[in-house]
């Protein structure tokens, strides 16, 4: 073989190396067949100018992302430091990757204010053109052809980019405590290291209380035989499997994730750290896997559907990307359940589905059910 062989042998070799591997993948397609050959056209017309070169800042936001995480990865240390492989990481020298703590965190902050602010921009820059009473969808959604994304969706679909930003600081921040508390010596859970806890928890969870404020659309629309909508097509059945990655990642990756996190988060609970001592969750490899992916998601799904608005791209090959986008942000999401915390998880379900406390009721019961 030769060396570049070798070396990425090795790297695949690595934890993580199959699902950054695919990552990189679903970027190199989208970027070599997509954007590259269609980028004067859609990044340089005047129309829509700040939403076109805030795609462009996005993109390359993921990618910086995922030279840290193959950075991280091919040192075959989960805190990107090198793990004495010699080789492993050789192939991938480049200035300031790995990023060092403070660079994770201020990536992090980046990549929400750009995928909230990208958000915005294609709201406010089309309006005209996407308010619903000027478009005929039959449903709400960008996985059919003939769909156009409304400015009602485009909001909805802010309040959650705003929310992956609050959840992020959220953990860093949480991350801090974790420091702070391992510092003291402190390995028991005590009322001086609960209390910043709880608040932070109940500050993360504030937003919701002005979720009324933005539209609301509903995944069954997509899928309801009532308005024309074949139940079992292959869209549909899309929609459907989205709703319920939708319920998990509200419930399980939000909600469960956070009481974890808030309530577990540092040596000596109930709980058995799964990540080296001094690392938090927040700056493992796994859960930067996972945030690049979800947020990556959040933004492709309307990119995509745009592409095909536009004849760039097929409406199977749209499905098929995102179906792979899908998987990869799943897979990722499994290392991080162990930081979930599953009686807090189950109570916020619980909760949403008998219509009860509301989201920060449903966090405070969470809360109550992982210390119990």
């Amino acid at each position: 073989m030769t060396g570049l062989q070798e070396r990425l042998a090795e790297f695949m070799l690595q934890p993580y190396a199959f699902p950054t591997a695919a990552m990189a993948l679903f970027l190199l397609e989208l970027i070599l067949t997509l954007v590259a050959p269609n980028f004067r056209r859609l990044f340089l017309p005047r129309y829509g100018r700040r939403h076109r070169i805030m795609g462009a800042v996005y993109i390359a936001v993921l990618i910086v992302g995922l030279t840290d995480i193959a950075a991280r990865v091919s040192s075959g240390s989960d805190d990107g430091k090198s793990a004495g492989s010699g080789a492993g990481g050789a192939w991938l020298h480049a200035p300031g990757f790995p990023m060092d703590r403070p660079g994770r965190v201020a990536f992090d902050v980046l990549l929400g204010v750009a995928g909230t602010t990208l958000t915005l921009t294609a709201a406010y820059d089309f309006k005209h053109a996407h308010e619903e009473d000027r478009v005929r969808n039959k449903a709400s959604g960008p996985l059919d052809p003939d769909q156009t994304v409304t400015f009602e969706e485009m909001l909805e679909h802010a309040f959650y980019q705003a929310l992956n930003l609050c959840q992020v600081a959220f953990l860093h921040l949480v991350a801090r405590v974790d420091e702070s508390d391992r510092a003291l010596g402190r390995r028991h859970m005590s009322l001086r290291s609960l209390a910043p806890r709880l608040a932070l928890l109940s500050a993360v969870t504030v937003p919701w209380v002005f979720r009324g404020a933005f539209p609301t659309n509903r995944f069954s629309d997509n899928y309801d035989g009532k308005k024309g909508r074949d139940p079992w097509g292959v869209t549909s059945v899309l929609y459907r499997m989205k709703k319920y990655q939708y319920v998990f990642y509200k419930h399980f990756m939000l909600h469960g994730l956070n009481v974890g996190v808030a309530i577990d988060g540092f040596d000596g609970l109930r709980k058995p750290r799964e990540t080296p001592p001094g690392l938090s969750l927040v700056h493992a490899t796994p859960f930067r896997l996972y945030w690049l992916g979800l947020n990556a998601a959040y933004v492709m799904e309307f990119f995509l559907q745009t592409l095909v608005k536009r004849g760039y791209l097929t409406q199977g090959r749209m499905l098929r990307m995102n179906q792979f986008l899908m998987c990869v942000s799943t897979a990722s999401a499994l290392a991080v359940l162990r930081r979930v915390s599953v009686p807090g998880s189950i109570v916020s379900l619980a909760v949403n589905f008998t219509k009860g406390s509301g989201e920060c009721g449903g966090a405070a019961l969470a809360a109550a059910a992982a210390a119990a």
